[in-house]
């Protein structure tokens, strides 16, 4: 590819380590890298893991960096880049997808869940993801253990848990949940169904970034079941708790939300559905100064 095309810039989006391989590929041929949710540190290497070192890596060779939120800019400034690079807060493209679904799709979902045995209108959800490498092992058997408990306890809810594919996940799940009448256990769901179940539930608890990232647009509490967030500003706002693995501390905070039974009604902290169109107008400027400084 870089070898027998002609390309001006390279975009990398997050913190896999396909955007680390992408962005490294594009250092090596000297070509600018956009890096699109930039900025983002727990500033603990191992809490997420391998997704923060991924991310500071790849902060030392981009040259424009899209940050979701001031938080993540004044991260980036603090970080000192030694080389030429522009930092802007563009807002976060996951809730610009957010916004982008058509009544139609909706439709769809909602056929889904029905058939699933799920009424949105009327049915108490929770939905619960794990998938976290961090919490493999003894944090997924204490996670369980509480939701076992909060299962027992609040049996007019019914709880979605899509099963994730890695087999140090999924089984243990199932094993701990597959004879409860309440759980539903189900295969990875697609963005559509996710999203629609998302915005209908009363409580969401998850190790997931993208999902701390789009349950505010639709006022849901979230506990977050992890230790360290590098997405502090739903911390900070009211929307999440970290809760991390700790039994008790899951339950306590699950009771009180659901208890309490509240939406909470604040502008969500990681965008308006604007972020992709601020990009695009950045990314014009900066062709438009690397055009006038080839001439």
């Amino acid at each position: 590819m870089f070898l027998n095309h002609q390309i001006d810039l390279v975009f990398v989006q997050g913190d896999t380590m396909s955007a680390f391989c992408g962005a490294l590929s594009a250092y090596y041929f000297k070509i600018p890298i956009c890096h699109i949710e930039a900025g983002l540190r727990s500033y603990h290497l191992f809490e997420p893991f391998p997704e923060e070192a991924l991310r500071q890596m790849i902060a030392r060779i981009a040259n424009i960096h899209f940050a979701p939120t001031k938080l993540s800019v004044e991260y980036l400034q603090k970080e000192n880049l030694t080389h030429k690079s522009y930092i802007y807060e563009v807002g976060n493209t996951g809730i610009d997808a957010l916004f982008s679904l058509d009544q139609k799709i909706i439709n769809n979902a909602k056929i889904f869940w029905n058939n699933f045995g799920i009424d949105l209108n009327n049915d108490n959800i929770i939905l619960v993801t794990i998938h976290r490498r961090e919490n493999h092992g003894d944090r997924l058997e204490y996670i369980l253990n509480a939701i076992v408990y909060i299962v027992s306890k609040f049996k007019n809810y019914k709880i979605i848990l899509p099963l994730h594919p890695n087999p140090n996940v999924k089984e243990k799940i199932k094993h701990k949940l597959c004879n409860h009448n309440n759980v539903y256990l189900c295969d990875a769901l697609d963005y559509p169904n996710l999203v629609l179940i998302m915005k209908n539930a009363k409580l969401i608890m998850t190790d997931s970034g993208g999902i701390q990232e789009e349950a505010p647009s639709f006022g849901v509490p979230l506990l977050v079941l992890r230790y360290e967030t590098e997405r502090k500003e739903g911390v900070e706002s009211g929307f999440a708790k970290l809760v991390g693995a700790d039994y008790d501390l899951i339950i306590k905070e699950s009771y009180a939300i659901l208890n309490k039974n509240q939406k909470i009604n604040k502008l969500n902290p990681y965008g308006d559905g604007m972020a992709s169109k601020r990009i695009e107008n950045y990314i014009k400027k900066f062709l438009n100064l690397k055009e006038n400084d080839a001439k």
